[in-house]
């Protein structure tokens, strides 16, 4: 709401060209009735059953279910005058039927949403990296409109996905930013992984392998591992006098002989 008079005086588009998009957000749908700001309202619905809706959408239970929702639009279109936009993201399979739609349609005139007064945009699913989701086709974005529109009366319209090929689309940019922090996450945890063994005391590497048929372990005792015979010097006792070899090395090794014992015990 902060927002909205410094896009009207330093952009210079009027309020009214201005819509305010929600997932649902009871308390502050009804904030913005009492606004002297005549703005539009989108809602994202997707859904027309709590059920199905508060899987899809955790806020849905949150600001009271559809129940608390629907009585609000219903208010807020009395109060202000003013069209509402409910935003129907058509996924495959899942909200995209003939049922669906109709159901829908039941919701509207079970809520009295003035037929008039509400318009709703269909648009397929964008594709984004935190659901598994698929847009729906062409035959069934044109049978959902037409249900919408020749049996239940109510203005619905097809919207052309806009920027999902530099992810700027709904829903693409949260998902991405989400997918780089858990890479990095991901990447630091490997990382810190790798400096633990590296830097870890050779004198206590004990690696112990998953139990097949019994228990084994296994553990190194570096004084008696001849990595390179041609760099390390014995005396007569057969000790190491100039211990020249490398610990990474050596942990690089035990790694390879871990990695080994795990694709055993799998493979059994």
């Amino acid at each position: 709401m902060k927002a909205v008079p410094r896009i009207q005086d330093l952009a210079g588009i009027g309020a009214r060209r201005i819509t305010i998009s929600t997932v649902g957000v009871v308390p502050n749908i009804k904030k913005l009735m009492a606004s002297p700001i005549q703005v539009r309202l989108a809602v994202s619905l997707h859904c027309a059953s709590d059920e199905e809706r508060s899987a899809l959408l955790p806020a849905n239970d949150r600001y009271g279910g559809l129940n608390e929702l629907m009585t609000t639009l219903n208010e807020y279109i009395e109060t202000t005058g003013r069209r509402l936009t409910l935003e129907w993201a058509l996924i495959e399979g899942e909200n995209d039927t003939p049922e669906t739609a109709k159901k829908l349609g039941n919701l509207l005139r079970k809520y009295k949403l003035r037929r008039d007064m509400v318009h709703i945009n269909v648009i397929p699913l964008n594709p984004t990296g935190g659901y598994s989701g698929s847009a729906s086709g062409k035959q069934r974005v044109n049978e959902f409109i037409r249900i919408m529109e020749e049996d239940f009366g109510i203005a619905c319209t097809p919207r052309v996905r806009r920027g999902i090929d530099i992810d700027a689309g709904c829903g693409q940019l949260k998902s991405k930013a989400l997918f780089e922090e858990e890479l990095k996450a991901k990447q630091s945890e490997s990382e810190k992984d790798r400096i633990d063994m590296a830097y870890a005391a050779p004198e206590r590497a004990q690696i112990m392998s998953s139990p097949v048929e019994e228990e084994t372990s296994f553990s190194f005792d570096f004084a008696t591992i001849d990595l390179d015979s041609d760099q390390l010097e014995y005396n007569e006792d057969d000790e190491i006098i100039d211990e020249t070899f490398d610990a990474h090395e050596a942990s690089r090794l035990i790694s390879l002989v871990q990695e080994t014992v795990v694709k055993s015990s799998d493979l059994k």
